[in-house]
């Protein structure tokens, strides 16, 4: 079965939570982008569960809006909090595929006018996370761009374009994702510097009465289950320290939620989250070569 991402606009999920869980439980999508939530904090998570699946939300503080991330329980991820901005919706994570590649994504509504901030936030984690070394998807919410994007938009859209051009990267959503009757619109962002690993592969009906479709797009490598290293050979990796961006790294590293690898009472443990945060500091802003 294809390893995919779905990206869609639900404009409010409580209400159509069972066709949701319906549509995942029969694609088996490996991660599901979700904005426009309408979730507040008076919905506890456990309204949200769908079986065989983990998710991350961000809600937003006045009404509307919001973003939540599903991924399968299976796979290796992790929520990047420390990249994260109580002013913007946007969600960050980092996983890994079988082949150790290291690919960073981000969730997040782009608005019809995108403040000028919200433009440096994204350039400058993207900046970041050094994904000229890193594989990097960003995939956003905008409202009313055109095909291909760049092309008759708003602002947003224009905003997006920018980042797009600047960045090198690039759109993979060929179809529009929401038509009515009077307009018709690509509202799914999917860009990325790996192109040759993210495929887009079409459309879905949207969930319930949303008249925004289901963008699918296919991830053209096999991704990590959490303890599936346990069953191949060990590979030690090691680091070219000439190339590490130290102040990058001493930020992510004055960052990182140490006290959490301690909370733990089993020394195994403890290590293994300690090492975990050292080596993705490492993975991040440091290059690494393989050997056996």
């Amino acid at each position: 079965m294809d390893e995919t991402i779905w990206s869609t606009n639900i404009r409010g999920i409580t209400s159509k939570l069972p066709l949701l869980q319906h549509e995942i439980q029969h694609h088996q999508p490996s991660l599901v982008i979700i904005c426009e939530t309408f979730l507040t904090a008076n919905v506890p998570d456990t309204a949200l569960n769908i079986p065989g699946y983990s998710f991350f939300r961000r809600d937003r503080v006045s009404f509307a809006g919001g973003v939540i991330v599903y991924f399968k329980n299976s796979l290796r991820i992790q929520r990047l909090t420390h990249f994260e901005r109580p002013e913007h919706e946007a969600i960050w994570y980092n996983l890994q595929t079988e082949s150790n590649l290291e690919i960073f994504g981000c969730a997040a509504y782009w608005p019809p006018s995108p403040a000028s901030d919200l433009m440096q936030y994204i350039q400058e984690t993207s900046d970041a996370i050094n994904f000229n070394q890193n594989s990097l998807i960003l995939i956003a919410n905008a409202h009313h761009s055109q095909l291909p994007l760049g092309t008759h938009t708003n602002a947003s859209g224009a905003a997006l374009y920018s980042f797009m051009c600047n960045n090198d990267l690039q759109q993979i959503v060929t179809e529009y994702t929401r038509v009515t009757a009077d307009s018709k619109a690509c509202l799914d962002i999917m860009l990325t510097n790996v192109p040759e690993l993210l495929h887009f592969k079409g459309v879905l009906p949207g969930i319930g009465n949303s008249d925004h479709a289901i963008a699918v797009a296919i991830i053209g490598c096999e991704l990590q289950a959490p303890d599936s290293t346990a069953s191949r050979p060990s590979t030690k990796s090691s680091f070219d320290l000439s190339n590490t961006n130290w102040r990058l790294l001493d930020d992510f590293y004055s960052r990182a939620n140490w006290d959490l690898s301690m909370q733990h009472g089993d020394m195994d443990v403890a290590w293994s989250k300690f090492k975990e945060i050292l080596l993705r500091g490492l993975n991040n802003y440091a290059r690494k070569t393989q050997g056996h």
